[in-house]
């Protein structure tokens, strides 16, 4: 799902990847492999290269010899490295302080690319600075995500989170707690909606929850000073991520297909 989301984004800027799926799956598990990373973060991340004249799939590059040539300038990397808890020790188990700030939003915020992250910088500083553990973006007065994760409510046994036509991440965390909620009715939870919400509708929910492959599931106990359900994890909440570690630890026969085994 992962590199799928990826050759999307490459697609979206009009980008060829010179590596099928296959091949680019396959550099990731050498990558983990040759790091010796039995738990950590995984970054591929493709980029344009070369004396470019043109921004393009095919652009311009200077030659010594032929003076200027048409070559794919589409690169690929990949990153490893050991990966803690994203918003600390405590935050899964106790909750974090969110705060909506005023960043403006990229249009591209449904592509993960590298342009987006000044305003995931922003709006993590700006709370920070404010005293909070995370920012949180609106659109157009609407919930829409925190600076790199998406945002689910519990409001009387229905599990809300943005549309993706709020121009939102398309997490795959996101999608893994939906299909999660609709296959086991997780805490009597039979119901999510996607649709969007208002600040307002927010600060009233019985939970929150911040997810996303760094954040993981984090519970939300405080919004803009005012207390979310009862200040902490709430039950659904836990529930989830008592399912998801069981999942991401190789504990779960029925989703073990979800994973990809580096030997």
């Amino acid at each position: 799902d992962h590199t799928e989301r990826l050759f999307n984004a490459v697609k979206v800027l009009g980008l060829e990847m010179p590596y099928s799926r296959d091949e680019v799956n396959q550099a990731i598990i050498e990558t983990v492999k040759a790091n010796k990373c039995p738990e950590g973060y995984i970054r591929p991340l493709v980029f344009l290269g070369g004396a470019t004249r043109n921004f393009g799939d095919l652009v311009l590059v200077e030659n010594s010899e032929m003076g200027f040539a048409k070559v794919s300038q589409v690169h690929l990397m990949i990153a490893v490295w050991p990966w803690g808890t994203y918003l600390g020790s405590e935050a899964l188990e106790k909750g974090i302080r969110l705060a909506t700030v005023a960043v403006p939003r990229p249009h591209l915020s449904h592509a993960k690319i590298c342009g987006n992250y000044p305003a995931t910088l922003m709006t993590k500083q700006l709370a920070m600075k404010n005293g909070y553990d995370e920012g949180l973006q609106l659109c157009d007065g609407l919930v829409a995500e925190a600076s790199a994760a998406n945002i689910f409510i519990v409001k009387n046994k229905r599990l809300i989170t943005p549309p993706l036509s709020l121009s939102i991440l398309p997490g795959i965390t996101r999608d893994t707690i939906m299909t999660l909620v609709i296959d086991l009715w997780v805490h009597a939870i039979g119901v999510v909606e996607e649709r969007s919400f208002g600040i307002s509708e927010l600060y009233a929910a019985d939970e929150c929850f911040l997810c996303g492959t760094a954040v993981e599931i984090t519970p939300v106990r405080e919004v803009d000073n005012r207390t979310i359900g009862l200040g902490k994890a709430g039950l659904t909440t836990k529930k989830l991520q008592e399912i998801y570690f069981k999942i991401v630890h190789g504990e779960s026969r029925q989703y073990a297909g979800w994973l990809t085994e580096v030997r």
